[in-house]
């Protein structure tokens, strides 16, 4: 299984919280996942049922802990009156959804290492096969999320009465716990972003590895810059790996997407690691002294819009498909022949280029030499205009879904102008896009992929991250059910640029939760 772990941000959308749900677990499957670890708690019935749907399997996670807490006023004061119950309201509603593949129990449990931990594995266990067998069909397998697995005799005791071991950051125990203990099967339950093809080489060659989920699918509000990365000074790695990021800094950065959906360098690199891409290049200055968070990754950018002529740039080259890849720019072959890339490298080949403005272009060729993928970067030109594009631009006239509208601002040929350097380049200024509905519906919420930008979500008005900002479009309002048809026309503007303007058509019957 190619997964995600995903923190799940309880809303107050009503009947749209179904398709706002739909909506996320659409973007996942499209970027390669077919599973989703549910941390670290029950979800709604809307997120299972959205996953039915698409067809993505989920790891429903009961407890982040048990009688022994991680804080003083977390669940563990409520446990032992309360775990059966809501185990039971767990199991009970979702055994038959043909989404759930794993329950699991629990995640990092502090008291893990103690005889009380091991015996409480076991209840919790032996209770839900109770309550799943019950069921009927088929049972599900029981797990927990267990970090820095080792070989200790407290370990092997918790994880006994599991069906699947699940391993947080603990890849070095993959091929070592075969040997002591060859009827494990193990579940990689929160991994690295940089270890992406380490775990992913694990699924080839151990059978017994069912799947690797990463920390984590989507950006989430929380767990403030655990994957900002830091410049050497300061450095990430003198604070064990994070070095919390001052206010307005308030998103985890440490998701393949934004909190919007856009991509961001892991998602580059995961999505050949999946076969959803044969070839995917990103691009970031040689020489910047990033240091990469315990959960970040280089800060790539699809993009060859750069500040400094001549600064060498790294062009990494992605690709499972690809035996080498050649690199040109302005037409001038600058990768010195066709780079390999293969597991040997990684499925990465580098190519160090000295920046000039032009075209970049990769061509991927197989074994045969053949040209089977290709991806182009064009130096963009000032901001002239915007461009908004919809995930649907056809809706129904209810309250309960939605459309998803990204605005991006271009040059005058249609190239993203994303400031990808716009940390050290003054000029670039960001754009305020400015949205405006007309017809019977509402924007119900305006943000981008920033995680300092803490404005409200209501406001109509956006600074764009990277070229970059979302509106989400609702039919009807608080007071006004929707009319039975019709359309709905959002028109973003910003100070200098020309407007762009989209149509929503309002069509079919209501949807039903």
């Amino acid at each position: 299984m190619d997964d995600c772990d995903r923190m799940y941000e309880p809303g107050s959308n009503g009947l749209a919280r179904v398709l706002s749900l739909q909506h996320s677990s659409s973007l996942l499957k499209a970027n390669g996942y077919n599973a989703i670890r549910t941390s670290h708690n029950p979800v709604s019935r809307a997120f299972v049922d959205a996953c039915n749907r698409l067809g993505v399997l989920l790891m429903e996670e009961a407890f982040d802990c048990w009688d022994a807490g991680k804080n003083s006023d977390d669940y563990h004061l409520f446990f032992e009156d309360w775990w059966q119950r809501d185990i039971a309201s767990m199991v009970l509603r979702d055994r038959n959804a043909p989404a759930i593949v794993f329950w699991s129990i629990g995640n990092e449990i502090p008291n893990r290492h103690v005889a009380r931990g091991a015996a409480l594995s076991a209840a919790l266990s032996e209770y839900i096969r109770h309550l799943d067998d019950a069921g009927g069909g088929s049972r599900r397998a029981i797990t927990s999320a267990y970090p820095g697995v080792g070989t200790d005799a407290a370990t092997a005791a918790f994880l006994a009465p599991l069906d699947v071991a699940g391993y947080n950051y603990s890849p070095h125990g993959f091929a070592r716990d075969h040997v002591t203990h060859p009827a494990r099967v193990i579940a990689a339950t929160e991994t690295f972003p940089e270890s992406s093809v380490l775990n992913f080489n694990a699924l080839q060659d151990y059978p017994w590895v069912v799947g690797t989920f990463i920390w984590t699918a989507i950006d989430y509000i929380g767990e403030s810059s655990i994957g900002a990365n830091g410049h050497s000074p300061p450095d990430p790695l003198a604070c064990g790996g994070y070095c919390p990021a001052p206010w307005s800094y308030h998103i985890s950065f440490c998701g393949d997407l934004d909190i919007v959906g856009g991509q961001k360098p892991q998602a580059y690199l995961r999505r050949v690691l999946w076969n959803v891409s044969a070839l995917e290049m990103a691009v970031k200055p040689a020489d910047d002294g990033e240091v990469i968070a315990s959960w970040g990754f280089p800060d790539e950018r699809q993009s060859w819009s750069w500040e400094e002529q001549k600064r060498l740039m790294r062009v990494n080259l992605y690709s499972t498909r690809c035996a080498c890849v050649l690199l040109a720019l302005n037409g001038r072959n600058v990768s010195e022949g066709c780079v390999n890339v293969s597991r040997a490298t990684a499925y990465t080949a580098t190519v160090r280029v000295p920046y000039e403005p032009g075209t970049l272009e990769a061509t991927g060729f197989d074994a045969r030499g053949r040209a089977i993928a290709t991806r182009t970067f064009k130096t963009s030109g000032p901001a002239a205009k915007l461009r908004l594009a919809a995930d649907r631009t056809t809706i129904r006239p209810s309250r309960a879904d939605l459309s998803y509208v990204t605005v991006e601002v271009v040059d005058a040929d249609g190239v993203l102008v994303a400031c990808a350097n716009e940390s050290s380049l003054a000029a670039c200024v960001p754009p305020t896009v400015r949205f405006k509905l007309e017809g019977a519906g509402e924007i119900t919420a305006v943000g981008s992929g920033d995680p300092t930008d803490a404005s409200s979500f209501h406001q109509l008005a956006r600074k764009t991250f990277r070229g970059r900002a979302t509106a989400i479009i609702r039919p009807g309002s608080p007071s006004a059910a929707p009319p039975r048809s019709g359309k709905l026309t959002l028109t973003a503007s910003s100070a200098g640029l020309a407007s762009a303007t989209l149509t929503i058509e309002l069509r079919g019957g209501e949807v039903v939760s």
